[in-house]
Parts: structure tokens; C-alpha cells; sequence
């Protein structure tokens, strides 16, 4: 519906779906990051509370980190898995097959020209 009108439409639905992708992208960081300072302010809670020795808290700081590590990496993962989808649903992957030629060298905003 929104291709009739030369393409207008379309982009604007393409910005819109890349900004709502960057916003939750941001969101999931900011959730994992909260996630992780609240498990790990909680741990060295309960370990100074309870006094166990520092030997318990530095396995415990650095099981905490691992979480951390593990949490960014999966984030990472899917902000990547994500943001290339989006990346082929808006037509950037149609830059990459080969046909160069007719999107006046633009590269992978060439796609936005074929439809004036």
C-alpha cells in the first residue's frame, strides 16, 4: 500500500521499525545492566550480613561477573541476530548480492534510490 505513492511510505515504516529495534536494544542493556547491579548489590549484601570470609566473597564477585559477561554476551548475541534481520527486511542485504551496478555505487543505501 504504502510502495503506490513512489516509496514514501515504506521508508517511513523502515525508520520507524530500525528506531523501535534500537529503543528495545537499549531498553534489554539498561534491564541486564539493572539486573546485574541489583544481583550482585544483593550478594555482597547477604556476604557482608552473614561475615563469611573474603575467600567466599571473592568466588562469589567473581561468579557475579561471569553472570555479567554471560548476560552482555547473550545481549550482544541478540542485538547482532536482531538488528540483522531487521537489516535484510528493510532491503540492506539486497546490497550485498551483487547488484551494485544500477544503485549509482551508493552502497547499502542504494536501495532507497531504486524507488524514486
Amino acid at each position: 500500500m504504502g510502495d503506490s505513492d513512489g516509496g514514501g511510505g515504506s521508508e517511513m515504516v523502515e525508520v520507524l521499525v530500525l528506531v523501535v529495534v534500537v529503543v528495545v536494544a537499549m531498553a534489554v542493556m539498561m534491564l541486564a545492566v539493572v539486573v546485574v547491579v541489583v544481583t550482585v548489590g544483593l550478594i555482597v549484601g547477604v556476604v557482608v550480613v552473614v561475615e563469611v570470609r573474603v575467600r567466599v566473597v571473592v568466588e562469589v564477585v567473581a561468579m557475579a561477573m561471569m553472570v555479567m559477561v554471560m548476560v552482555m554476551v547473550m545481549v550482544l548475541v541478540v542485538m547482532v541476530v536482531t538488528m540483522g534481520i531487521v537489516w535484510v527486511a528493510v532491503g540492506g542485504g539486497g546490497a550485498k548480492s551483487g547488484d551494485d551496478d544500477d544503485d549509482c555505487g551508493g552502497g547499502g543505501y542504494g536501495y532507497s534510490h531504486d524507488r524514486w
